[in-house]
């Protein structure tokens, strides 16, 4: 199969630890699902289930962090619902995977689940993700801007408390979306695509976001 960039398995190079929390409250830990089989290039889909790696990484993530989880929610998809749950398990949690509509389709960016993914399949992600930032109209989805604002008041109209995180679990697209929004990137190349359980954790002071990504510090102040 062609090696494409949204299947690659290796690991993240960074990964986010108890650590890198600010100091005087919790974040939210915005990721990728774990690690599902290659997809052939122009075909997606929801109900793929992750790898026998995929399951030992997302269990081991949750083992890393342990209690330190306050809750994990995710799109309904079954790739980001069973990273989810593995998750919990590693952390020994009794809890449930949340459903967060915002992380899935339709949801933040998605408001026509159907014209999206023809777009998908007609553009590729990285094509998709582009022109977004760019701020050009997408058939079946809503601004950068937009979705960005939704996605962000969905997990973070507060901060979980000092020490505390809440794992929020979505797709590759979304995160780029937001992600590099909040960043003010307008391009990116196959070196800036999220891994599969790679993720970004994320912060409010006042009208301020913060964040880590791949090991370095960024903020945006938000309009109120």
């Amino acid at each position: 199969m062609e090696k494409i960039y949204y299947n690659l398995q290796d690991p993240p190079t960074w990964k986010p630890s108890p650590e890198d929390l600010p100091a005087d409250s919790g974040a939210v830990l915005l990721m990728r699902h774990s690690i599902r089989p290659p997809m052939i290039a122009g075909q997606f889909g929801t109900q793929i289930k992750l790898t026998p790696t995929g399951l030992t990484r997302a269990a081991e993530l949750g083992e890393a962090w342990g209690n330190r989880i306050l809750q994990v929610s995710s799109s309904s998809s079954l790739r980001c619902m069973t990273t989810g749950d593995q998750i919990i398990r590693g952390a020994g949690l009794k809890m449930t995977t949340f459903h967060n509509p915002a992380l899935g389709e339709p949801g933040a960016f998605i408001d026509n689940s159907q014209k999206a993914i023809t777009t998908m399949k007609q553009q590729g992600p990285m094509e998709l993700v582009n022109a977004l930032l760019q701020e050009i109209s997408i058939p079946g989805h809503l601004s950068v801007e937009e979705g960005t604002r939704i996605m962000l008041e969905s997990f973070l109209s507060d901060n979980p408390p000092k020490g505390k995180i809440r794992v929020e679990i979505t797709h590759d697209t979304i995160l780029a979306c937001m992600l590099y929004h909040l960043q003010g990137v307008s391009s990116l190349t196959e070196k800036d695509w999220p891994r599969m359980l790679e993720g970004i954790l994320l912060w409010k002071e006042g009208p301020t976001i913060f964040w880590k990504w791949r090991g370095q510090p960024g903020n945006k102040a938000l309009i109120p």
